[in-house]
Order: structure tokens, then C-alpha cells, then sequence
């Protein structure tokens, strides 16, 4: 709060916060951090389960998201050129809600086990990723007063990187909070793993290692045993992530609340006449 006051009252502010008067200008700043929070942490979730669940390298895990960021590059240059005709409104809601639609397909991963099972849902999401990031920048730029262009740009660069950050903390505390739950339950119905393994075996995930070594499965156990347990982990981790994706498209739509309060008549910055 003192920050904010300081900026407020200062003449030559870091952040020029009255531009959030504007209200095309504040809704298009959550739109922007949605999107980063979708798109970072959609990539965080995804690289943790192809690496952990299905046992891949960190190389083929990235060849298997490239659709998404492919999707990114096609549409976002389109989107710009669609929204300085249209407007920003409708296209950012509708990339909104195109992203929701992919995290929604991508929200059930137990039965992914080839690149192509992941296709069209990081397609779809790439879509919808795509259709948001040129035009809230235009809706940002057309929103500012053209001598305050600067330090409108230099905000909504800064809420993106804060959606990046918050799309990583908060995703991945909801995976890991629900996977503790749901492999403590699971491990607690085996009644004939003994009382000491149990606590053994919870006590590793709780410390947030996110691998089959977190379980910390003693060496002595039969491989039978062994391989149940990291079965066990494996669906555990997997609803958990379900958990953590369904959180990112409820803050997806958001942001497609977020975008019906943009003007509808915002097009692209104006270009102030020469002197």
C-alpha cells in the first residue's frame, strides 16, 4: 500500500498506476497475465508429467509441446492484423476461451501415452494462446496516451512476468499439495505395507520431491512391491495434475470475464499527426 501511495503521489512515478483508470487498459492487463499464467504453467505441467509419468527425456518431452508454441507463432501475427479491424474485445475472449477449451482436453492425461494423444489439444491451446498475446498488446498501446506509451508497455511486461511466475507457484502448489493428499490415501488403504514404510513413503513426497526417488521406497521391499508403489505414484501424480489444470482454466476464464470489459471500439494505437 505505501508503494502504491508513493507512486501515486510522486511526479515522475516507476509505474503510472492512474492508467488503470482506464478500464480497457486494467481489463487488458489481466487478460495479459491469464495468458502468461495459462501458457507457463500449461508448459510446467506438461514437462512434469511427460519426464516423471511416462519417462522421457527432457529433449523428447520439448519435441512433444512444440505443436503448442508452433500454434503461437501461425496464429499471434494473424490475430494483431484481425484485431487492429475488429477490435480487441471479441478476439480476446474468444482466445480465452479457446485456451480453456485446450486446457480442458489436456486436463485428463492418464491415457496419454504418444505425442499424438497430446496434438490437437496443444494445437487448440496454441490457438487460443495465439489469439491473445498480439492483441492485448494492442489494446494496451491503444489505451495509453501516446506520451505514456513507454511506461504502458513497460506494465503490461511486467503483469506478464508476474502471470509467468504465478502460472509456476500456484500450479505447481496445487500439484504438489494434491499429490501429497492423494498418494497419503492411496498408500493408506495398502494395508500390508507396514506402518514404518508408510510414513517412510509419505513423509518423501511431502518434501516436494517430485520424482519416483520421493517416495523414498526402501531398497528391501520386493520388486513386486516396488513396482505397485510406483504404479501408485504414477496415477496419483497424474490426478493431480488433472487437479492443477482444472485450477488454470477457471483462471483462464478469468480473463475471458476480464476481456468483456475492454471498449469494443479499440483498435490500434493512434498515431500522433508530425510536428
Amino acid at each position: 500500500m505505501t508503494f502504491v501511495f508513493l507512486e501515486l503521489k510522486t511526479k515522475s512515478p516507476l509505474a503510472q498506476l492512474r492508467l488503470f483508470k482506464n478500464r480497457s487498459f486494467a481489463a487488458g492487463n489481466i487478460v495479459g497475465l491469464v495468458i502468461n499464467f495459462a501458457l507457463i504453467g500449461v508448459i510446467f505441467l506438461l514437462v512434469l508429467y511427460l519426464q516423471i509419468v511416462l519417462n522421457i527425456s527432457a529433449l523428447t518431452a520439448g519435441l512433444w509441446i512444440l505443436p503448442l508454441p508452433l500454434a503461437i507463432i501461425v496464429i499471434a501475427p494473424n490475430a494483431g492484423r484481425l484485431t487492429d479491424l475488429l477490435g480487441g474485445r471479441w478476439i480476446l475472449f474468444a482466445g480465452t476461451l479457446i485456451t480453456a477449451l485446450g486446457f480442458y482436453l489436456l486436463s485428463d492425461l492418464s491415457g496419454v501415452s504418444r505425442w499424438t494423444d497430446l496434438l490437437i489439444p496443444l494445437i487448440i491451446s496454441g490457438v487460443g494462446i495465439g489469439a491473445v498475446m498480439a492483441p492485448v498488446t494492442t489494446v494496451i498501446m491503444a489505451s495509453t496516451p501516446v506520451e505514456e506509451s513507454g511506461m504502458g508497455a513497460g506494465i503490461l511486461s511486467t503483469i506478464r512476468q508476474i502471470g509467468a511466475v504465478m502460472g509456476l507457484s500456484v500450479l505447481g502448489a496445487v500439484l504438489q499439495t494434491q499429490l501429497v493428499s492423494n498418494v497419503t490415501s492411496a498408500i493408506n488403504q495398502i494395508l500390508t505395507l507396514p506402518a514404518a514404510v508408510r510414513s517412510q513413503i509419505i513423509a518423501g513426497v511431502s518434501a516436494g520431491n517430485l520424482s519416483y526417488g520421493g517416495m523414498n521406497v526402501p531398497a528391501n521391499l520386493p520388486p513386486a512391491a516396488t513396482a505397485q508403489l510406483m504404479d501408485l505414484f504414477k496415477t496419483q501424480f497424474a490426478h493431480s495434475l488433472d487437479t492443477a489444470m482444472r485450477v488454470g482454466i477457471v483462471v483462464i476464464l478469468l480473463g475471458t470475464i476480464a476481456s468483456l470489459f475492454i471498449a469494443s471500439n479499440i483498435k490500434k494505437a493512434k498515431v500522433p499527426p508530425p510536428a
